[in-house]
């Protein structure tokens, strides 16, 4: 028969206290947090962010109603100044949070034990971590709820653990993604896994939009997930270790690298055009993929793959139909869009590779 106890904590667990952990402007973190809070069947007792760094004044902008306003016309701005596509996320998590009520914690880092007692003191049942954070939660953090820490995590694991694992996607040319939620354990995205949905990855996607894709699956599965953590309160969910194959942790994209951004014109049209879809930016604030064009370097901003030029040699930019392309191997790449490459790249605009062929490409022999 079913012990006092066990029946006592399986009438609370109905509505299951969660602290709710997620980077701040994450479109995944979001996605969860609203159906969490539209589902009314668990608590959300209190959010967890770490705090916006000084330095990016224009997420600290978005973070207050009376500023958010101006800070959205001002990216509007840029965005039309320099030919970028509107891809940057807008919407604050701390203030969705607030706006019903939910107690929120800036916290820095979770490595410093007097930070552990405050979540402690919200005497969560769960850890849910729905956008991520920036380190590894330690072993005593985890402790602090009978049920355990789970996370959700932008990719089927075990394949592409690790950082920016949507433009690594994007990069490799994988035709279904989704989103994994697992438990967490000593290390980074290697937890049991307790549930998974799949995406189809567009042919012509950018990383963000592969977000928005993933976004749209990830609330519905972590509700299901939290049901059956609670139908199965007070034990913790028994699912097997996540397999090791496709393991390996990948790094932050390496927009300081100029030699990773260098393009290289030995590699198929299909896998540079990929690579420059990787790169799509929020707004021209970094720099690459680029190439050199006769005098001048070049920052690719949109290309597209096309049949192979007559008679141009691999890695020379040409003029057809007076577009520039870029000859690599069986095919080609068209640059639609480009711009100047120089140490701010969002001080040059973009423009359509057209206007800029005729000055600075020839036509092949």
């Amino acid at each position: 028969p079913e012990s006092p106890r066990s029946h006592t904590f399986q009438s609370m667990i109905v509505r299951m206290r969660s602290v709710y952990l997620s980077r701040q402007f994450n479109r995944g973190g979001l996605a969860i947090l609203d159906s969490l809070i539209e589902s009314q069947r668990f608590d959300v007792v209190a959010l967890v962010v770490p705090p916006i760094p000084s330095s990016q004044r224009a997420l600290r902008r978005l973070n207050h109603p009376l500023t958010a306003w101006w800070e959205k016309l001002r990216y509007w701005s840029v965005c039309a100044l320099t030919g970028a596509r509107r891809l940057r996320f807008e919407d604050s998590i701390d203030q969705r949070a607030r706006g019903v009520g939910i107690p929120v914690l800036e916290i820095p880092s979770l490595k410093d034990e007097k930070k552990w007692r405050l979540l402690k003191g919200y005497e969560p049942d769960l850890l849910v971590l729905g956008g991520g954070w920036p380190e590894l939660l330690p072993s005593g953090v985890i402790a602090i709820a009978p049920l355990g820490a789970i996370s959700a995590h932008p990719s089927l694991l075990p394949a592409y653990r690790g950082s920016d694992v949507h433009r690594w996607q994007i990069r490799d040319g994988v035709s279904v993604s989704g989103t994994t939620i697992h438990y967490l354990d000593s290390n980074f995205d290697t937890g049991p896994i307790l549930g998974q949905v799949e995406v189809g990855v567009l042919p012509d996607a950018t990383p963000q939009d592969l977000f928005r894709r993933i976004r749209q699956v990830a609330g519905p599965l972590m509700l299901s997930v939290l049901d059956r953590i609670a139908r199965s309160a007070p034990e913790r969910v028994k699912v097997a270790p996540q397999p090791n194959s496709g393991s390996e942790s990948l790094p932050k994209w390496p927009w300081g690298n100029a030699d990773f951004l260098t393009i290289d014109p030995r590699v198929s049209a299909r896998e540079l055009e990929r690579f420059v879809r990787a790169c799509a930016q929020e707004s021209f604030n970094y720099d690459g993929p680029w190439i050199r064009i006769g005098s001048q370097q070049f920052i690719v901003r949109i290309c597209e793959v096309g049949p192979r030029v007559a008679g141009a040699r691999p890695g020379v930019v040409v003029l057809r139909d007076g577009w520039p392309v870029l000859q690599c191997g069986d095919e080609a790449v068209v640059l639609r869009q480009l711009q100047k490459r120089g140490p701010a790249p969002r001080s040059f605009r973009s423009v359509s590779g057209r206007s800029l062929a005729r000055r600075e490409i020839r036509q092949p022999n």
